[in-house]
């Protein structure tokens, strides 16, 4: 009985852990056009808009998480996902919105 118990102890300790659901990347893409946006100017972040509303109404736009096939002009030639794509419209439509409520207090 003592075995049966020290095994079931045991294996409690190292049986592998329950695979999580996947981590969707709209974290990271938010915090790295957040981080990007911030930099650029208010003329700058309106003109990136445009481009990228041109992108995201694009017939047959697809706003997959990986696969990169959307570009900016501004972005040097580098390829988007197009969940990348509707992040950056949001954050860019959020730093439109506080800086027209006056900014951060």
């Amino acid at each position: 009985m003592k075995l049966l118990e020290t095994l079931r102890k045991f294996w409690e300790k190292i049986k592998p852990a329950p695979k999580s659901a996947p981590v969707s990347p709209e974290f990271s893409y938010r915090i790295f056009w957040a981080k990007q946006a911030l930099s650029w100017t208010s003329e700058e972040r309106e003109r990136i808009r445009r481009e990228v509303n041109e992108v995201i109404d694009r017939e047959g736009f697809e706003p997959n998480e990986y696969i990169r096939k959307y570009s900016l002009e501004t972005s040097a030639g580098r390829a988007h996902a197009g969940a990348s794509m509707m992040v950056l419209h949001e954050v860019l439509t959020d730093i439109e919105r506080i800086e027209d409520s006056g900014g951060l207090e």
